[in-house]
């Protein structure tokens, strides 16, 4: 690329290229042995943010074309100068005029390269002939193009603007091209309109075969208030055929200010169709964007486009909102970093770039990173206003700048003076404008009231239905029922299908990572990123998610067809698989998404990364799975996805083992647990989930290896601070939900498993708590539909399964708790709730040989008391009392070394047939607390249900159940 740059520069050389002031980006290119000179255009920036090389390459294609224009087309032939009476030799100025044309006229003029290239051109022409009244009209003529496009519509420019064209005029009273200059500085001041006009009037009549003055004339009619006029002029400008590419998108775009959007769509295509400006296909990324809504169509545009275009101001803005909408901050950031000036100015946007910066940030959830870009961001706006205090925009930009940085009083100054300026549209702006402004100063009424008024009276496609459905901004109104009315009035058609993605048509799941560690302790690990990306895909809307021990269940499997048996099972269309290997410190972690119905491979993604970095690389898989997903995220969805739950990677790495352990459901698997939990929250006492992973460790080992009056209470205490950490972490409210359960607040209970599952719909063990609360009340009905509801979020779920088998035993129900059961011990063949429950149904239905063996089964499977318990009870039942009795010796023995519920004991002399014992032990277990619940549904206790003592007893637990109301 350097050499062909160079030598279609040679013929001007090192010394007169230096007399040109060229983009920094081309500068490095075809003049290494000199040092970068700025540009002059407001808004640039000599030290921006931008790295070169993310410049360079796009820039010296433009170059390029430039250097070849400038090689060859114009040392063999002169243009025409019919109107001028130029002779067929140009002067050295004229060539240069010649060139300077060709960028800013038949070139596309999105690209601000071309029309930098060519204001370079011209002033060196200025240079060479500053008697040459054409170079002054170009430059007059190319002045007001960066006023139309807003690229640079500052006094200084409209400054320039006049004195180029009088200068012009004066030179060259009768050339069309000086009068043409004199029309761009008419029309480019509002109270010059009418003069303008004239010019135009009488420039159509001279060059009758030019469609420039057309062009301008309809721009100049309509804003006089001639709409319908204007049009016709613009038609008869895109009739020539070098007019009707830009004659039609310019016409599509004032069609489309009007709110007329099928006509503006109709001019925009047979636009495109001449040739594809970037403006027009820009403007197509608008009108996809704020008319129709149809974010992922736009998104295909946008990677349609030529990589220049995003270099740009309008294209990096319509870029930037496509996936701020989207809710991808990263995409956001990735769009701003290749933008190189502190501030934009165009007619989709002017602000800093640090305004957007910030809320950017602010999305993601990271206010600390927002707050120096707003502190930036406002800096450069006073600076701004400085020279134009009434800048309504700005003004508007700076309120919220203010409230960002915790300035309300300051913020309501700034209002009111950009309310005193008039109109002021911004709704499709980061912020939300005057609306947003009012709705983050407190006041959702005022806000709700601005919107009204913009559906009323303002421009169509800044009120539309698409602009207030999408923006992030207005996310807090969306549940108000004014606001849905409103929105039911805003014009625009309803968004498409694919914005509003049904739960069936978007699901995944999360196949276990595998560990490639050289160390199998280090399993962990990938267990614990595979949970953790679940739980954060479950929060995203739209996206059904299966839990966690439904992927789990594929563990280890490697078979051909995985991923066609993974849907077809979990019914899921896209699969996420990866692995995890730890070498010391170092990590590398291999992500990929896989399409179920053809095993292509949507995304992967391999990161090598040290052992502190886990959390972001699990945040941006998260992130990047819900992209190639083409899933829109809420604000609060999208900040949930990119916080990490902790800053400290010993105290994740510690978190993980406690959640490893925790899964084991056994009592050493809980003690580990409990064990990493607390160690977790020495390092981070701040870690709202490790709080819940160590109240849920205390919810399941109550009554089992701890007391549960004492189990229970650190339970709720426990929830109870990770909520006042995370007031909106679904996990806690469910942690809390099933203490409060543990604690016999059922009414409670409800309420945090209700507000759970608002923050997290996919939430399937809440809905299994649900469950338990019924079946407490005898809602046996209702339980069972809870448990059917959970397990079609986690079908695969062997404790889901086994509850629900539990559930039919406790309704008496035994023949559908049979089946359940059984089907249950095939998914997993070691558990032993199954088989203890499996044992109690059989029991119930007299098949008492079929029941001892599955509660045998279960204490081999596992050592818990609970299970010896129910084995005793069998025995006794059976007539074995020799067994029973050598089972109440064995949990004697067994109380010596660890905790054993007294219902355990109970449960042996209730076979025996003594109740008295029995009762005394059942009343040691209302003063542990254990399992007080279970009382009034269990068939255990019918044969005392009638006792004196026992209903004393349940008076009690009535009691404690109406105290523990909150």
């Amino acid at each position: 690329m350097r050499n062909k740059l160079e030598q279609a520069f040679a013929s001007l050389g090192p010394a007169e290229l230096k007399n040109i002031e060229l983009p920094v980006a081309v500068h490095r290119v075809v003049m290494p042995w000199e040092g970068p000179r700025a540009t002059k255009l407001p808004g640039s920036r000599r030290h921006g943010r931008a790295t070169v090389w993310k410049i360079v390459l796009p820039v010296c294609a433009v170059a390029l074309g430039v250097a070849v224009i400038l090689w060859h087309p114009w040392r063999k032939s002169a243009p025409a100068a019919e109107s001028t009476g130029q002779p067929a030799t140009l002067s050295e100025a004229r060539q240069l005029v010649a060139k300077a044309r060709q960028l800013f006229e038949k070139e596309d003029d999105s690209n601000r390269e071309n029309l930098l290239l060519a204001e370079e051109l011209l002033r060196r022409a200025e240079g060479l002939d500053p008697t040459d009244g054409e170079v002054w009209a170009a430059h007059a003529q190319l002045s007001g193009l960066f006023i139309s496009l807003a690229y640079d519509s500052g006094n200084a420019r409209h400054a320039a603007v006049r004195a180029q064209a009088e200068r012009a005029m004066k030179l060259a009273p009768q050339s069309v091209e000086s009068k043409l200059a004199k029309a761009w500085y008419l029309t480019s001041q509002t109270n010059t309109l009418a003069e303008g006009e004239a010019v135009l009037a009488d420039l159509i009549k001279r060059a009758p075969n030019d469609w420039r003055p057309l062009r301008i004339m309809g721009h100049t009619v309509r804003r006089l208030g001639r709409f319908d006029e204007g049009l016709t002029y613009l038609d008869r400008a895109a009739s020539f055929p070098e007019g009707a590419a830009v004659a039609q998108v310019e016409k599509a775009t004032v069609l489309f200010n009007e709110g007329r959007i099928p006509e503006a769509e109709v001019a925009l295509e047979k636009s495109l169709k001449v040739r594809p400006l970037g403006r027009a296909l820009l403007l197509k990324v608008n009108g996809l964007t704020l008319w129709e809504g149809n974010l992922s169509t736009a998104k295909q545009t946008l990677e349609q486009m030529p990589p220049s275009l995003m270099l740009e101001d309008r294209g990096a803005f319509l870029a930037f909102r496509v996936w701020l909408w989207r809710r991808e901050p990263a995409k956001c950031l990735a769009v701003l970093n290749g933008v190189s000036r502190d501030f934009l100015e165009d007619q989709y946007f002017q602000g800093p770039k640090a305004f957007l910066m910030a809320a950017t940030q602010k999305l993601a959830g990271r206010p600390d990173a927002a707050r120096p870009e707003w502190e930036q961001a406002f800096q450069l706006i006073e600076e701004r206003l400085r020279s134009n205090p009434s800048h309504a925009r700005l003004l508007c930009e700076k309120a919220l700048c203010l409230i960002e940085l915790g300035k309300s009083a300051e913020a309501e100054a700034a209002l009111r003076a950009c309310q005193q300026e008039g109109k002021c549209e911004m709704q499709m702006w980061p912020g939300g404008g005057v609306a947003g402004v009012l709705l983050k100063l407190g006041r959702p009424a005022a806000a709700m009231d601005e919107i009204a008024a913009q559906v009323a009276h303002g421009t169509v496609l800044y009120s539309s239905r698409a602009v207030l459905e999408l923006n992030p901004d207005f996310d807090p109104l969306k549940s108000d029922p004014r606001f849905q009315q409103i929105l039911s009035k805003a014009p625009g058609p309803t968004r498409p299908a694919a914005s509003a993605v049904a739960p069936d048509q978007k699901s995944i799941a999360v196949l276990p990572f595998v560990n490639m560690s050289a160390d199998k302790a280090d399993e962990y690990l990938s267990d614990g990123m595979t949970e953790e990306l679940l739980n954060a895909l479950t929060k995203v809307k739209g996206l059904r998610v299966p839990g966690r021990s439904s992927s789990f269940a594929f563990k280890g499997k490697n078979e051909e067809d995985i991923f066609r048996k993974v849907g077809e099972q979990l019914h899921v269309n896209a699969v996420l698989e990866g692995s995890v290997r730890k070498a010391g410190d170092k990590l590398r972690i291999t992500a990929q998404l896989i399409n179920v119905a053809d095993g292509y491979h949507l995304w992967s993604e391999t990161y090598d990364r040290d052992m502190k970095d886990i959390l972001a690389v699990q945040s941006d898989v998260a992130q990047r799975v819900v992209q190639a997903l083409e899933l829109q995220l809420g604000v609060e969805e999208a900040r949930a996805l990119a916080k990490k739950p902790t800053e400290n990677a010993e105290a994740y790495r510690l978190y993980l083992l406690g959640r490893y352990h925790f899964n084991k459901f056994t009592g050493v698997g809980w003690t580990n647990a409990i064990h990493y939990f607390e160690q977790a929250l020495q390092v981070d006492p701040a870690y709202a989930l490790a709080y819940c992973g160590l109240a849920d460790t205390y919810g399941w080992a109550g009554g089992q290896i701890v007391a549960g009056r004492e189990a229970w209470a650190k339970e709720k205490e426990l929830a109870l601070k990770a909520l006042a950490l995370e007031p909106n972490l679904a996990d806690a409210h469910l942690s809390l939900g099933v203490a409060l359960f543990s604690a016999m607040d059922l009414h409670g209970s409800e309420y945090e498993l209700k507000r759970a599952l608002e923050l997290n719909p996919n939430l399937a063990l809440a809905y299994d708590q649900y469950g338990w609360t019924f079946m407490a009340n005898s809602r046996f009905d209702e339980a069972i539909a809870s448990e059917k509801k959970a397990l079609e979020l986690d079908p695969l779920n062997p404790l889901l399964n086994t509850d629900l088998g539990f559930f039919y035993h406790w309704a008496r129900r035994y023949d559908e708790g049979i089946l359940q059961l059984r089907k249950t011990l095939e998914l997993d063949v070691n558990n032993a709730l199954a088989a203890q429950t499996l044992g109690w149904c059989l029991h119930w239905k007299g098949k008492t040989v079929e029941a001892i063996a599955e509660f045998q089964k279960a204490t081999t499977l596992d050592d818990l008391p609970w299970y010896k318990g129910s084995l005793g009870y069998a025995y006794a039942a059976s007539g074995d009392r020799v067994k029973a009795e050598q089972i109440l010796r064995d949990l004697d023995e067994l109380a010596k070394k660890q905790y054993v519920s007294p219902a355990s004991r109970a449960s042996v002399y209730l076979g025996l047939g003594e109740k008295a014992k029995a009762l005394d032990w059942i009343e040691k277990a209302y003063e542990d607390r254990d399992p007080l619940l279970w009382w009034n549904a269990d068939q255990l206790y019918d044969s005392v249900r009638h006792e004196p003592r026992f209903q004393a007893l349940m008076q009690k637990v009535d009691g404690l159940k109406e105290g523990a109301k909150r």
